[in-house]
């Protein structure tokens, strides 16, 4: 088993890129689509986001929309101390991943807590989709770490590492969510 400090220090690195990655350059944040499919009324949105989310191969889980709103990261409520964020060209895609995986963490964690084994199975095996991903498989550094830690637990039923995950890493995402729908 891979010492703690190495997997905290992945799991940092992965909320790093969950709660900043969302915008090529802060000034060239705009709306983010709520479908899948982009409704019309979305049509002046940044085009990295509407092809990344138009794009991405896998489903939200019932009932879960795309963010609302941009991000503006030149906002220090936002993003403390992060200082000017670097894009790279699949940014917005790893991103939608992102946001994708916490709704899925969301999932399992409500299923938790209503023991719902058939709804907890279902996120659990959306969630381990994670690092085979297509981006997650080219900016992911450790995926064995997040499988060890994150994954390889919440299908044994230890959802200790993945709520802190969630809990540090998806403010994004359970800020688009209605407030009785997040874990």
């Amino acid at each position: 088993m891979k010492s703690n400090s190495r997997v905290v220090a992945a799991l940092v690195a992965i909320g790093a890129l969950l709660t900043s990655a969302c915008g090529t350059e802060p000034s060239a944040l705009q709306t983010i689509p709520s479908e899948q499919a982009i409704p019309s009324e979305l049509a002046t949105t940044d085009p990295t986001i509407q092809r990344a989310t138009a794009a991405f191969p896998e489903a939200l889980p019932e009932g879960v929309q795309w963010p609302r709103t941009g991000i503006d990261l030149s906002d220090p409520a936002v993003n403390p101390g992060q200082g000017r964020i670097v894009g790279y060209p699949e940014m917005q895609d790893d991103f939608i991943a992102g946001y994708w995986l916490c709704s899925w963490m969301d999932v399992y964690l409500e299923a938790v807590d209503e023991q719902d084994l058939e709804k907890r199975n279902e996120a659990v095996t959306n969630i381990g989709r994670y690092t085979s991903l297509p981006v997650s498989q080219k900016y992911l550094s450790n995926p064995e770490d997040f499988d060890s830690s994150i994954t390889t637990p919440a299908q044994n039923g230890d959802i200790a590492l993945l709520s802190e995950f969630y809990d540090s890493s998806c403010s994004v995402y359970r800020s688009n969510q209605p407030a009785e729908s997040t874990g």
